[in-house]
């Protein structure tokens, strides 16, 4: 727009600047309906208790001792990837806890 504009073009931004409000306020509820859902669906996975995690960390421990690739008496393990002890620490943190009081996933490494 030049800087002396025409009514037309004045009253044209000004209903343009009301369609745009209605627009924004519509999304901006949409928005906080998302939220709430969202929101509500985390609280349902918070409650879910996974069977794993209830384990004793004794067997969790020899569950993660069989996760070892079963050639690894003869091969020193590799650091990263998969099949690493370091990819149960990604896991969780009580996956991680177990995994690094676990002495023999940590006995040999591949540099």
């Amino acid at each position: 727009m030049s800087a002396v504009s025409s009514y037309p073009e004045l009253a044209a931004a000004r209903s343009r600047i009301v369609q745009l409000d209605i627009e924004v306020d519509n999304l901006q509820r949409s928005l906080e309906a998302h939220l709430v859902e969202r929101n509500g669906c985390h609280q349902v996975l918070a409650r879910y208790k996974y069977p794993i995690l209830t384990l004793p960390a004794e067997i969790t421990s020899e569950i993660f001792i069989h996760f070892l690739p079963s050639d690894c008496d003869l091969t020193p393990l590799v650091t990263v990837g998969p099949h690493s002890p370091s990819f149960l620490l990604q896991i969780c943190r009580q996956w991680r806890d177990i995994a690094l009081g676990t002495p023999a996933l940590w006995s040999s490494f591949r540099l």
